[in-house]
């Protein structure tokens, strides 16, 4: 391979890391619930892409091919890893010092996000943080687009009565 075309390579890899680093971090965080497992399977999702060589170019949709990789790395992990449990400081969004502008605060939504079911969770991640059509949700996660639709809509339904419950009994 000559000095452009990995030149061309890095800076593609360079760029599409700039992009997706945020969004496939959290992503990958809803799935380990582990700050330093994320961090290592972000690293290890790039540079499996950087040992791909020549063929990054060919990849058509790379946003929907990486969170599907790390999507892969991270199953992995936590099929080899015993189950944790999940605590505010594990969680998803990092709590803030300010509530939001209602009455869901950072932490409440972190709790509520770890009591859905797994597919549930990362369709409404996806979806609202990521910003993802459900088509490459279905894509991300390896279902039809009527499930990726209905697993979002399922864990809206069910972050609402619980975020509701928990209002209730403050």
């Amino acid at each position: 391979m000559s000095k452009s075309v990995q030149t061309e390579n890095q800076s593609l890899l360079i760029q599409w890391f700039e992009a997706y680093k945020t969004g496939v971090y959290r992503y990958v965080r809803s799935i380990v619930l582990s700050k330093e497992d994320a961090e290592d399977i972000l690293q290890q999702t790039f540079l499996a892409l950087h040992q791909k060589g020549d063929a990054v170019r060919s990849i058509k949709h790379p946003k929907t091919y990486i969170y599907k990789m790390a999507r892969n790395y991270a199953l992995k992990k936590i099929t080899r890893k015993p189950a944790m449990t999940i605590s505010l400081d594990t969680l998803l969004i990092e709590p803030a010092d300010d509530p939001f502008h209602h009455w869901i605060t950072a932490e409440m939504l972190n709790w509520a996000l770890g009591q859905l079911p797994q597919a549930e969770r990362e369709a409404v991640i996806l979806k609202i943080m990521d910003l993802m059509p459900f088509r490459e949700i279905a894509r991300v996660t390896d279902c039809f687009i009527t499930t990726a639709a209905s697993r979002y809509y399922r864990g809206i339904m069910k972050l609402k009565k619980i975020l509701e419950r928990s209002h209730e009994n403050k």
